[in-house]
């Protein structure tokens, strides 16, 4: 029988290398967790508007939505003020909910104010997507359904991406392996994987 003693390390405690080279091995190993509730959202969002998604990519290099337009040519087209009667005629409803005030004990939802807060799934990504046609809600522009909802496929693009790489950054890492407590050898390698 022999006994080993080993120095055991949190993550603020290692060598920038040896922080690195952890950073590394979680990379290898990490999964990206909000990506079903990013598709949900964007699911709920084709399921509403007249969009066909065919596919899309983020988290890499090349960023990309490929959709298709499903409803005629005279409403693709619609801009001003005749899109911004449709919008609230067609789709206000399910963008929008009315307001709940809170009482000592009652629950009252209001019947003239309305929420625009996470109308589709109640993740943050409903807020990236519906926020240009919020937009043109409060200030109508000329622009065409078509480019509305293709800015609203971007902005939610691009809301994926800046939370895909916010959660693989190296920021990111040293602020799971603090709050996890996880346990390093002085090279950077975990230590209940190393031991083993």
């Amino acid at each position: 029988m022999r006994t080993v003693t080993v120095n055991i390390y949190k993550i603020d405690e290692l060598s920038r290398k040896a922080q690195r080279r952890a950073y590394e091995h979680w990379l290898e190993k990490a999964e990206y967790p909000w990506h079903d509730d990013n598709v949900k959202t964007l699911r709920k969002f084709e399921e509403i508007f007249p969009v066909k998604i065919h596919e899309f990519e983020y988290g890499g290099s090349y960023n990309y939505i490929r959709f298709l337009f499903t409803e005629r040519r005279d409403i693709k087209n619609l801009s001003g003020i005749r899109l911004l009667k449709y919008l609230y005629n067609n789709y206000f409803d399910y963008i929008s909910s009315k307001k709940i005030f809170y009482g000592k004990s009652k629950k009252r939802k209001s019947k003239i104010i309305y929420s625009f807060d996470y109308a589709l799934t109640g993740y943050y990504t409903d807020e990236a997507i519906l926020g240009p046609i919020y937009k043109f809600l409060i200030k109508p522009e000329n622009i065409t359904f078509y480019a509305l909802l293709k800015r609203c496929l971007d902005a939610w693009l691009d809301a994926c991406e800046k939370d895909y790489e916010s959660y693989f950054s190296f920021e990111s890492f040293l602020d799971d392996a603090t709050l996890n407590r996880y346990e390093y050898l002085e090279n950077g390698d975990e230590f209940n994987v190393a031991i083993l």
